[in-house]
């Protein structure tokens, strides 16, 4: 761990939230001109004022079209079990699941 004083833990805080502003403001222009991009049409790669760029379909598998589309031995044969974490949470007991848990970085969140 990093000791701050307040003054330094305030000017880490201000610089966050500031970065954080101009982050979504940056975001928010590149989905404008992707939306831009997109209604151009499908384009294959090819490099533009030296970056390399395509428009693609992006299609995906649409689980609730398949099971119209396919027969139920077709759907069953493509459906496997997996852990859920929020039904292990509910079954299991507290000790189990903590065992189960792993260490992952602090989270940091911005209200």
């Amino acid at each position: 761990m990093i000791p701050l004083s307040d003054t330094e833990l305030s000017d880490v805080v201000t610089r966050l939230a500031h970065a954080h502003g101009q982050m979504t403001q940056w975001r928010e222009q590149v989905d404008a001109l992707k939306t831009v991009l997109r209604a151009c049409g499908p384009m294959a790669r090819r490099e533009i004022a030296g970056v390399h760029i395509s428009v693609t379909d992006n299609r995906r598998f649409d689980i609730r079209r398949a099971q119209g589309v396919l027969t139920p031995q077709q759907y069953a044969a493509i459906c496997i079990a997996k852990p859920d974490p929020v039904v292990a949470r509910e079954v299991l007991p507290p000790d189990t699941y903590d065992a189960c848990l792993t260490a992952g970085e602090l989270t940091v969140r911005l209200t």
